[in-house]
């Protein structure tokens, strides 16, 4: 019987912790944005609001009103992906870029978030090869490595995470009582 109890409790605890144990693949967003730009400070709050929706995606930002190494990134990128675009917050999923941020983005961005995930084998980091120097088209985009750029810790948004762990610790907790009852149950 106490066999029993030990698996039914790692049954629970696997099936309550499915992010611990299924790896998903991870969607890279790029966020190209500037300090004191309030369509920029929109986007990041939007992002943080469907970060538990989309728990794939990881959010890597980029200031570039005050840092030049980032502008060139931005720069690169842009040519990577044939965008004539100023603007800032400039949004880069895969080979796809949003420029801009207002209520009919929030679509844009998770019909592309969307897309990737039922298509994860056709999700390809154009910044990452931009910022590797492995981007196909080199001689037209002019991309060279650039390890100096600063990216933003965009990913404390999924501190959310974190209010998850009282309510699986409850329920670990919970079920190491019912095994302690069970089991002194059965020694009487």
């Amino acid at each position: 019987m106490k066999h029993y109890i030990i698996g039914i409790a790692i049954l629970l605890v696997m099936l309550l912790l499915p992010d611990a144990i299924m790896a998903k693949e991870k969607t890279t967003l790029y966020l190209f944005f500037g300090n004191g730009c309030p369509h920029c400070a929109d986007a990041k709050a939007y992002l943080a609001s469907i970060q538990n929706e989309y728990p794939e995606m990881e959010v890597i930002g980029y200031e570039v009103f005050d840092d030049d190494a980032n502008v060139n990134l931005w720069q690169s990128v842009k040519k990577a992906l044939q965008s004539d675009s100023q603007g800032v917050p400039f949004i880069v999923i895969g080979e796809r870029y949003l420029t801009g941020f207002a209520e009919y983005r929030k679509a844009d961005i998770t019909a592309a978030l969307d897309y990737y995930r039922k298509h994860p084998t056709e999700y390809i980091d154009i910044v990452a090869a931009v910022k590797d120097g492995k981007f196909d088209d080199k001689q037209e985009t002019g991309a060279t490595k650039t390890p100096e750029v600063h990216p933003v810790k965009m990913n404390e948004w999924k501190r959310n995470q974190w209010k998850k762990i009282p309510i699986y610790g409850g329920l670990l907790i919970f079920t190491g009582i019912i095994y302690w009852y069970i089991d002194r149950k059965i020694k009487r």
